[in-house]
This record gives C-alpha cells, structure tokens and sequence, in this order.
C-alpha cells in the first residue's frame, strides 16, 4: 500500500480532481484548509452484501456529516446487490 502511495504522490499533486471536486482550498503554502479522505472499498466482501455494505458506509456518512472530512468514493458504477 505504501508504495502505491508514494508512486502516486506526484500525478495525485497535479491531478485537478480536487478543483473537480469542489475540495480545492489552500493556504498560501499550499496546505489543504478542507479536510477530506479518500475511500476504498474493493473487497467484493464489503460491497456485494447490502447490509455489509451499509456496516460500512454508516460511520463514513456520520464522520461526513459532522463536518470532519469530506469523503471521495471513488467507484466504477459498481452497484450492491438487493
């Protein structure tokens, strides 16, 4: 996982997503003033099986809507099944 973070790191820097976003907010050196996380969740485990499913997203929504973060959840119109 570390190595995928660090051979990412520099397209991720020149990426325009957060300005996609709407996420784009720095200070003068270029110090994020918005708080977010990027979630994952690739495990067919976690995202087959509604109720699992929603295990999962429940505390993500709650951290959320609290303010603390903005989430991204990136996906590929993978959809649970009912």
């Amino acid at each position: 996982m570390v190595d995928t973070v660090l051979r990412l790191r520099e397209p991720a820097e020149r990426s325009s997503i957060l300005q996609q976003l709407g996420m784009e907010t720095f200070d003068a050196n270029r110090i994020s003033l918005m708080p977010y996380g990027v979630v994952t969740l690739h495990r067919p485990s976690n995202v087959v099986d509604l109720a699992i499913f929603r295990d999962i997203l429940d505390p993500l929504l709650t951290i959320g809507g609290e303010g603390a973060a903005r989430l991204s959840y990136p996906s590929q119109n993978v959809r649970p099944h009912q």
